[in-house]
């Protein structure tokens, strides 16, 4: 039996999170049941809960820098595309039509985050 690995612990807890139990208890390597007991660990050991909730901040924000870069490269990669494209294929159309359809809500999610993290969206 191992003994108890909070930064351990804290990343498998991160991820169940982010893609659920089932694929964070295969990534550890554990159960959903050690998913549980560590969950009900948050509440009871304060110590471990602020690490956690440290992690989980620190996860967040390099996440978060790793969007921007790969936007970039799909945006160029989107350019170049388009300019060799044959603009009168009704599918280069289609495809150009979605393309700029998903970066309208790329957009507009950005700019919901982005009121979030000022706050307006905690009322």
């Amino acid at each position: 039996m191992r003994t108890f690995d909070p930064e351990r612990a804290a990343m498998a807890l991160i991820d169940a999170q982010m893609m659920g139990d089932k694929k964070a208890a295969d990534k550890w390597h554990v159960t959903s049941r050690t998913l549980a007991n560590w969950r009900k660990r948050l509440s009871e050991d304060s110590i471990f809960a602020v690490y956690f909730q440290k992690k989980k901040e620190i996860w967040e924000k390099e996440w978060a820098k790793s969007i921007p870069p790969v936007i970039h490269a799909a945006l160029e990669f989107l350019l170049e595309a388009f300019a060799q494209a044959d603009r009168t294929d009704p599918q280069v159309i289609q495809a150009v039509n979605k393309a700029l359809s998903t970066l309208v809500e790329v957009e507009i999610t950005k700019q919901v985050i982005d009121l979030r993290f000022q706050g307006y969206g905690d009322r």
